[in-house]
C-alpha cells in the first residue's frame, strides 16, 4: 500500500513540473506585451543628438533589457505544447506589428549614434549587444512562424522577415568601418588620439608620440569605466 502511495506521489510530481514546465498563451501574450515595453524604454533613451558614459550605459542597459526580454518570449514560445486559435493569434502579431514600428524606430537612431559609440572608445561594446540582439531576434521569430496557426502562418511569416531585416540593418551599420577610428573597439577613443598626433611621430618629434600613446591609455581606462557598470 505504502509503495503504491509512494509512486502516485512520485507520478504527481511529474506531472506537475511537466506542467510547470509548460507555458500558456497567457504567458506568451505576457512576454511579448513585456518586449513592447522595453522596446519602447530603449527608444526612449535613444532619443538623444550624443552620448556621454551615464547616457550610454543607460542605452546599453536598456538593450540588454531588451535580449533579456526576447530570450524568456523566446523560451515560453519554445515550452508552448498547446495551439494557438486564430483569435489569440491575432492579438499577439497585433501586438509585435506595433512593437516592429518601435524596433525600426530604434534601429534609425542606434545607427545615427554609432559614431557616438566611437567616440566613447566603446563601439565593441555596443557591436556586441546588436549581434545579440540581432541573434535572438532571429530565434523568436523562428518560434513565432512555429506557434502561428496556419490560417496566420503567412502573416507572422511576414513580421518576422520584418523584425530580421531591421535588425540586419543594424548589425551592417555597426560592422561596417567607423570614420574616425579604424576599429572602434575598446581603444577606439586612444586609437583616434594616436592618429591625430602620427604627423609628430613620423616628424621623429617625442612628443607626438608621447601624446598617441597617453591618447591610446585613456580612451582605453574610459572603455573599461564604461564596461565596468
Amino acid at each position: 500500500m505504502k509503495f503504491t502511495i509512494s509512486i502516485s506521489a512520485a507520478a504527481l510530481l511529474v506531472l506537475a513540473s511537466v506542467v510547470a514546465a509548460s507555458s500558456s498563451v497567457a504567458q506568451i501574450k505576457q512576454e511579448v506585451a513585456n518586449i513592447d515595453n522595453k522596446v519602447g524604454l530603449l527608444n526612449e533613451h535613444l532619443k538623444v543628438n550624443s552620448l556621454n558614459y551615464f547616457s550610454g550605459l543607460a542605452v546599453r542597459q536598456s538593450s540588454q533589457d531588451v535580449i533579456g526580454a526576447i530570450k524568456a518570449g523566446s523560451k515560453s514560445a519554445l515550452e508552448f505544447t498547446g495551439t494557438a486559435t486564430d483569435a489569440e493569434a491575432k492579438e499577439i502579431l497585433q501586438t509585435l506589428s506595433g512593437t516592429e514600428v518601435k524596433v525600426k524606430t530604434a534601429i534609425k537612431r542606434m545607427i545615427a549614434l554609432k559614431e557616438e559609440f566611437v567616440k566613447l572608445g566603446v563601439l565593441s561594446l555596443a557591436q556586441g549587444s546588436v549581434k545579440e540582439f540581432q541573434t535572438e531576434t532571429h530565434t523568436f521569430s523562428a518560434q513565432l512562424i512555429k506557434l502561428a496557426p496556419a490560417y496566420e502562418k503567412q502573416a507572422a511569416k511576414a513580421l518576422a522577415a520584418k523584425f530580421n531585416a531591421d535588425l540586419d540593418e543594424c548589425a551592417t551599420a555597426y560592422n561596417s568601418e567607423a570614420s574616425g577610428s579604424a576599429s572602434g573597439s575598446f581603444g577606439g577613443a586612444g586609437q583616434t588620439g594616436a592618429g591625430q598626433t602620427s604627423a609628430g611621430q613620423t616628424g621623429a618629434s617625442g612628443e607626438g608620440s608621447a601624446s598617441g600613446q597617453a591618447g591610446a591609455k585613456s580612451g582605453s581606462l574610459r572603455a573599461v569605466k564604461f564596461g565596468s557598470n
